[in-house]
């Protein structure tokens, strides 16, 4: 048969929608992804339907289709453009881990070399990015020297891979990252249970306490809500979940308790996490890395899947990695022009960044971006360190007067939820302190009501010494000591902070045979809550004094009582 030139045509807007809900269109579709290696659970129509179906009022679909004769699908990239801005994304957009176009392996190079010719002949200003191309994609078009290398630019990325072929490798990777303690304690709680939900019913009621815990640890981590930034997220996942045979669910439990939670495609051998989340309040024992090796020795005695793809980006997936794979960010400006303006911002940028090193600067300038991002809070930094007193009222109550004290309604005992409701402006920090509380045995009690002021108090354990956070210090405590503080508050109510201590001091403390004393602080001079404490049975047991002078520091500490 005689070769066969390809041709590209470009489908956009509704023609693009309809096209892509066609019986004989979709057909083609699934075999062209069938044969193409590189192409992923991303690239197909069970994926992108969900997709399209919670986010495709908000983009135009173009799609790129490369045929040899007339009706073949010989090539296909499904592309969308922003109502708003007009950039072209992957379908998917960050929704969708690998982004690629699809073609036979022989036309792989051609087809994405066609397509960026057409598209920079309909759309000349426009830009394409690629995060992260599959390991496989192919890439000599795109090389220095190239038609096409000028106006790209790739950026390597690791792809840690857990191999799963090797049952003695998984059982001592197990034993080198979990200590035996750990494993013998998550027994006495109750045992551990590794559950495969298959029903999407039974996974939307679950789900809530899923993204509770992804997005706290996003916000303390990286400074990020994503499913409380974007109320489709979880949205889309219910969709993808109610797929059949698409999105794998799997819950660690201990006991009854939900501790991590993988949600995870299989593609042609390879295990692609979608979410990865864990409880914060059993993070001592590791629950992600239980959860993660656990998974991986019951995959590979199913012997369902040859690798588990950890996704791009080193860090903890190193951790787990047996190998490694190359992925790339690639970015496709249609103008050179822009290309070569792009370089010379990035050498520029690249070269400060060396001088600042070499100059032992590079601490300063981030210093001075985070003043640019925050600096109200920033100033108020320097006035407490120029100059600046605190004081600090300690207060203490017997364990014996706990009896008098009654539960109040409506508190909850670690909600993350109401956590992240009650969260102020700076999420960072104050989710930041949140997960140091919680990992150091804190516990929380907080009061959410739709209208109506909320709080949170915190509490420790039996402990030795208690950190101050109005001064950063430590102070000791006698033996069999504990303490309550942290109290916020959406508004400044006497009766909200009486109720927060009420509840919180008879729930955790009530009962305890080792506790003889519990300590709180307030500031020296609200009186308010001074006068709280004084009511519930607190004495006073001393102040705290910080003075800041030019940076030089001033302590004066109680003995403790």
């Amino acid at each position: 048969m005689a070769y066969q030139p390809m041709r590209i045509t470009l489908v956009v807007g509704t023609e693009a929608a309809r096209l892509l809900r066609d019986r004989v269109f979709r057909a083609k579709w699934h075999d062209l992804y069938n044969r193409c290696p590189w192409a992923t659970v991303f690239q197909t129509a069970t994926f992108l339907d969900s997709w399209f179906e919670i986010y495709g009022d908000r983009y135009r679909p173009v799609l790129a289709i490369g045929s040899r004769t007339e009706g073949s699908l010989d090539g296909l990239i499904i592309l969308v453009s922003a109502t708003d801005s007009g950039e072209f994304l992957h379908a998917g957009t960050h929704h969708a881990e690998y982004q690629v176009w699809m073609a036979a392996p022989a036309d792989g190079n051609l087809f994405i070399e066609l397509t960026l010719d057409e598209l920079v002949r309909c759309f000349p200003k426009a830009g394409l990015r690629f995060i992260y191309l599959p390991p496989s994609a192919p890439l000599d078009w795109a090389a220095p020297g190239s038609r096409w290398g000028r106006c790209c630019d790739l950026v390597p990325v690791p792809v840690p891979l857990l191999g799963l072929a090797d049952a003695k490798v998984l059982d001592s990777l197990r034993k080198k990252r979990l200590r035996k303690w750990k494993l013998e304690e998550l027994e006495k709680m109750g045992g551990l249970r590794l559950e495969e939900i298959e029903n999407p019913e039974y996974f939307a009621g679950l789900f809530a306490e899923i993204i509770d815990y992804f997005d706290f640890r996003q916000g303390a981590v990286h400074d990020v809500l994503p499913f409380r930034r974007d109320a489709r997220k979880k949205l889309l996942y219910l969709a993808i979940a109610r797929v059949p045979g698409l999105l794998h669910i799997s819950a660690l439990y201990v006991g009854d308790r939900l501790v991590s939670a993988c949600l995870y495609f299989q593609d042609r051998g390879r295990v692609i996490p979608f979410i990865l989340s864990h409880s914060p309040f059993l993070a001592r024992y590791s629950p992600a890395t239980l959860h993660i090796l656990t998974l991986a020795a019951r995959l590979a005695e199913q012997k369902s899947a040859t690798d588990f793809d950890l996704t791009p980006g080193g860090g903890y997936k190193d951790r787990f990695a047996t190998r490694h794979e190359n992925s790339h960010i690639l970015t496709v400006s249609l103008d050179s022009s822009d290309a070569d303006r792009r370089r010379l911002k990035q050498r520029l940028l690249d070269a400060a960044r060396a001088i600042l090193v070499k100059a032992g600067l590079e601490s300063t300038t981030k210093f001075v971006a985070s003043v640019m991002r925050a600096p109200a809070a920033h100033w108020a930094q320097f006035k407490a360190w120029l100059w600046s007193t605190v004081e600090i009222s300690v207060y203490s109550l017997d364990a014996d007067r706990i009896g008098a004290l009654g539960l109040s309604p409506g508190f909850r005992r670690d909600s993350l939820a109401d956590l992240l409701r009650l969260r102020p402006p700076a999420v960072q920090a104050y989710l930041k302190t949140a997960l140091a509380r919680i990992e150091n045995y804190g516990h929380v009690y907080t009061l959410v009501q739709d209208g109506a002021p909320g709080c949170s108090l915190w509490t420790t354990p039996i402990q030795s010494q208690v950190l101050i956070p109005e001064t950063g210090e430590e102070i000791p405590l006698p033996p069999g000591s504990a303490a309550v503080y942290g109290f916020a508050a959406t508004s400044h109510d006497a009766d909200l902070y009486e109720a927060a201590l009420r509840h919180a001091i008879h729930q955790e403390f009530s009962g305890s045979s080792d506790l003889h004393r519990i300590y709180t602080w307030v500031s020296a001079a609200d009186r308010k809550r001074q006068v709280v404490l004084e009511k519930l049975g607190f004495v006073r047991a001393g102040t705290i004094r910080k003075a800041m002078r030019a940076g030089r520091m001033k302590l004066k500490v109680p003995p403790p009582q």
